[in-house]
């Protein structure tokens, strides 16, 4: 009689069925490999805070020549007067007064310079002795009418005054005098070298009176001071916008018919601080005016920003933990924490998470990777550049977890593995335009500005013990106008 395998082979498969559905109802709660590799010496960090260059704003500024005929007529005097003696030959002992009123004064702009013409009116007076047989004393007075015309080419000097170079004449339209016993007696000519002399007189005591004004200088420097400015930009994390002027650049004025036209370049220090209290920004001495050629209507600030350490891992954990990571040959990884580190000129990356191979093979760890920063600034992303295991990681899990340290969990972090700096991108852009709009609400009346912020572009990084630092480019357009000088 043969033996029977059949039920043997039924209780081994049945066997078997159990032991897998032991295994199976047992993995929850099979505790997993807890291992931790050993996190790489520190390394020295390279310069903390990278140079940032001066902001520079190209400010045109148009003045109308409205505004200027106004500001001359309130500058020029109004009294003209003269002496001659001996005027006429006609008399002995003769002496020409006159005095006269200017009207207002007219302002044509050319691009050779500003033309000015005024009309005066007054009276002379002639007084002398006529021989007949006898000394006769006379005395007569007469209407006067002149023109006065002047060329202005105003220059900008840098001690923040101005230079005229005001040159005109003054012609005589009428000077007659009723002389008893001589009938009407015509004394344009006599008058005319006075007049001219007086004239003379007027326009260097005007020009010298604009070249020592000091209003100019002191719209710069209140304007100076008010461009020292500490913004407030962020309430959590705290952190102010700080500009610091270094210097101002002139262009010399263009003229033309309706305008004089303007160029003003200045040059400042931007940076953003973090801090609960706003940072010191003591309001340095006006400096020299440098003259020169500008890129008008063109403005370009570099802000130097700083974004803790803390910020940033709160920002790459939104990209990379809770995520369950299935990769090849099985390996399933799910990232629970993230901490990012500067290390050098490279960045650490501790990485704590849960690891599962297949039935027998799990753990818990953490493993440090090194990687080079790259920022995309079309992006305004912070990436990982060079990302590899750390060799204390390596030599840790080859021996325990070889199955973990793979190619392919590299290139999965790698993928996920970005900063978003669209917002610090953006926190730079609210500070510029926030700085020029209490820029432009506190302008002298009669000054109107305006401007717009056209690009904000992150151009550099730097790795500091406490902040990842940034550099960003903010660039856009500005125009100033001037319809009234009331300075």
């Amino acid at each position: 009689m043969r033996a029977s395998w059949r039920p043997l082979t039924g209780l081994l498969a049945l066997l078997l069925l159990a032991a897998g559905a032991w295994l199976l109802w047992q993995r929850p709660v099979l505790a997993p490999l807890e291992l931790t590799a050993p996190a790489p010496a520190a390394r020295p960090l390279p310069v903390m805070v990278p140079q940032v260059r001066d902001s520079v704003l190209h400010l045109p500024v148009v003045v109308s020549i409205e505004a200027l005929q106004a500001r001359l007529d309130q500058a020029a005097p109004r009294q003209l007067s003269g002496r001659e003696d001996n005027p006429l030959g006609a008399l002995s002992d003769d002496r020409l007064d006159w005095q006269a009123e200017r009207g207002p004064i007219a302002l044509a702009g050319r691009p050779d310079g500003l033309y000015l013409q005024v009309a005066a009116v007054g009276q002379a007076r002639v007084k002398g002795k006529a021989r007949i047989l006898v000394d006769i004393p006379v005395s007569a007075r007469a209407d006067l009418a002149a023109t006065l015309t002047a060329r202005l080419q105003p220059r900008l000097r840098p001690d923040w005054t101005l230079a005229p170079n005001l040159a005109g004449v003054v012609q005589v339209q009428r000077a007659e005098v009723p002389i008893q016993g001589l009938g009407r007696v015509s004394l344009r000519e006599q008058v005319q070298g006075p007049a001219n002399q007086a004239a003379q007189g007027l326009l260097r005591r005007l020009e010298q009176r604009l070249a020592r004004d000091q209003q100019l200088r002191n719209l710069a420097q209140r304007e100076w001071a008010r461009l020292h400015q500490v913004l407030r930009v962020s309430e959590e994390p705290a952190a102010w916008l700080v500009v610091r002027p270094t210097g101002v650049r002139a262009q010399q004025p263009r003229i033309d018919a309706e305008s004089l036209h303007l160029g003003l370049a200045i040059s400042a220090q931007t940076r953003l601080v973090a801090g609960a209290e706003p940072p010191a920004n003591p309001v340095a001495p006006l400096p020299t005016l440098e003259l020169g050629p500008i890129r008008p209507g063109f403005w370009d600030f570099q802000v130097l920003g700083s974004l803790t350490w803390a910020e940033a891992n709160r920002l790459l954990a939104a990209q990379l933990v809770g995520r369950d990571y299935r990769l090849e040959q099985g390996l399933e990884v799910k990232i629970e924490a993230v901490d990012l580190q500067p290390w050098g000129e490279q960045l650490l990356l501790a990485l704590d998470l849960e690891a599962r191979h297949d039935l027998f093979h799990r753990a818990k760890a953490r493993i440090y990777l090194k990687a080079r920063p790259e920022l995309d600034p079309e992006a305004a992303t912070l990436g990982f550049r060079d990302l590899d295991f750390s060799t204390e990681t390596r030599n840790r899990f080859l021996s325990s977890a070889s199955w973990l340290i793979r190619p392919a969990l590299l290139e999965a972090v790698r993928a996920r593995a970005e900063i978003d700096l669209r917002e610090p991108a953006a926190e730079a852009r609210a500070a510029a335009n926030q700085a020029l709009e209490d820029w432009i609400e506190d302008l002298p009346k009669g000054v109107h500005l305006n401007g717009e912020v056209e690009s904000v572009a992150l151009e550099e990084i730097a790795l500091g013990a406490e902040h990842l630092h940034l550099v960003a480019a903010i660039r856009g357009r500005i125009r100033a106008a001037v319809s009234r000088l009331d300075f």
